[in-house]
């Protein structure tokens, strides 16, 4: 189902991109203004495009004839200059950005007789495969757009064919209809709303809120709870009950995890790219990479450039609540700790801890080269907890890279800092692997300030803030830059 939903959105997009070059073209020509639209009417002999006639008269069917060639040849166009070949969409539909490249072809070697002779097959195979996609996108973007909502809608329907609860819960058509369009995501959270507060009292319950599991091979929402340790497990319900609003009642699984207490992870020493305030007072974390100021109206761009990591990390007092700003940044650089920058801002609050330092030592290259030069960034969403997005972690502590995937895109998590045990993050996300069959963290001591990126889009994610026995927590990037107005160079 994901292939032919890829493949829809692609067709979609192309076909925005080809309605708006047809719709020029019809005005263009429909306008007649100036030489070269009256050269285009003489060459290709189109008449009246613009103007139209008495609804299913011979004039008015003409004109819509001499429309769908325009929205035909410009479908071909589209997909000739996107190198949009249709078998090769369908061989790559989980990799698009190998279709959309002229990467590795050289026009002007079409010149060359033998070069010519040799790739001819392929080339008829290309032009009729760009006729393909041209007929296809000329279908409009409505068409499009409705199959893949209608897909969409199916992919759903399909997760709910399998869920047992469609079979058991229901007394109606009006409850059918009801549970059958409720996503699972908002399924989860009526449930988090009406208990999180009575679970989050239970003695060795950490933290609760919506999540996804797997089930019957499908990703249903529940209730996702932490302990501290497997003997609180049985002093919580495997599923609790929600009403929607057609009277149907709707078990809502639980998803019991053992975490233990999550820490704010700097650590002492450490080998590899890692940063630590002169003082020391709080550890060692990671540079997660290198930005600047965004621009605002009215204002030269600034040059200067910044190291962002945790404020934990960072921070020359071991009173987080305490002012540190221009204290010394030192990294370790061929394991000697260099002064590289100085506390510039940054704080820790109920959804922040990140700061950023303004490089002030001129003798070294600061570049994100080390983690891929990603960029935009990207707010993380249920969507990516739901397919268990791949992600990737440049860590300061190992100096390699870690790969896992989104496991909850909003959650609240107490940490454990020097300062202060149990200081709790409202928002957060989560990653893991689970390769091992259990799930494991990603990140250990030494790595808190260290990148999270999509591994799909090379989107950046967040930063990394803490981690526990199961799970390595993160702050969303959308939340550094509100505080911060910051974006990587």
């Amino acid at each position: 189902m994901e292939k032919y939903i890829s493949f829809a959105i692609i067709l979609f997009i192309l076909s925005m991109i080809c309605e708006r070059i047809a719709d020029f073209l019809k005005h263009f020509i429909g306008e007649q203004n100036g030489w070269q639209a009256k050269l285009i009417i003489k060459f290709f002999k189109i008449g009246n495009t613009s103007l139209k006639g008495p609804l299913n008269s011979l004039e008015e069917d003409k004109r819509y004839y001499r429309l769908l060639k325009i929205s035909i040849f410009c479908g071909f166009v589209t997909a000739f200059i996107l190198h949009a070949d249709f078998f090769t969409i369908l061989k790559n539909i989980n990799e698009p950005t190998k279709v959309f490249s002229w990467d590795g072809i050289d026009l002007f070697r079409l010149f060359d007789l033998n070069y010519f002779l040799e790739n001819l097959t392929d080339g008829i195979k290309y032009i009729v495969g760009c006729l393909f996609t041209g007929f296809f996108i000329s279908f409009g973007s409505k068409f499009w757009h409705d199959l893949l909502d209608l897909l969409l809608e199916a992919k759903n329907l399909r997760r709910k064919l399998v869920d047992e609860r469609t079979f058991t819960s229901i007394d109606n058509i009006n409850q059918f209809d009801e549970f059958i369009k409720m996503p699972e995501s908002k399924l989860a959270q009526i449930a988090d709303e009406r208990y999180r507060t009575q679970i989050e009292k239970i003695q060795g319950v950490i933290s609760a809120a919506p999540g996804y599991m797997d089930d019957n091979g499908s990703r249903i929402g529940c209730l996702e709870i932490h302990f501290e340790n497997a003997s609180f497990l049985s002093s919580v319900n495997d599923s609790y009950p929600i009403a929607l609003s057609t009277g149907m009642i709707v078990q809502i699984p639980v998803h019991k995890i053992v975490t233990g207490v999550a820490k704010a992870q700097s650590a002492i020493i450490g080998a590899g790219m890692l940063i630590q305030n002169f003082s020391k007072v709080n550890g060692i974390g990671s540079i997660g990479g290198v930005v600047r100021k965004k621009k605002t109206a009215g204002e030269a761009e600034s040059t200067d450039l910044y190291l962002l990591s945790c404020f934990h990390v960072l921070s020359g007092e071991k009173d987080l609540t305490k002012n540190s700003i221009n204290t010394k940044v030192t990294a370790q650089i061929n394991n000697i700790e260099i002064e590289v920058a100085k506390l510039s801002e940054g704080f820790r609050s109920i959804d922040m801890d990140a700061a950023i330092a303004l490089i002030t030592n001129s003798n070294f290259e600061f570049t994100n080269d080390k983690i891929l030069n990603p960029r935009p960034t990207r707010r993380v969403n249920s969507i990516d907890a739901r397919d268990k997005i791949p992600i990737r972690i440049f860590c300061g502590i190992s100096g390699r890279e870690r790969n896992g995937f989104v496991h909850n895109d909003t959650w609240p998590q107490p940490l454990d800092y020097d300062d202060v045990k149990g200081f709790k993050l409202e928002d957060l996300f989560v990653l893991t692997n689970q390769s091992t069959g259990r799930f494991r963290p990603l990140t250990e001591k030494g790595d808190s300030g260290s990148l999270v990126i999509d591994d799909t889009s090379n989107e950046v994610l967040g930063i990394v803030v803490g981690a526990d026995l199961a799970f390595t927590y993160a702050l969303k990037m959308t939340t550094i830059e509100k505080y911060l107005n910051v974006e990587l160079i």
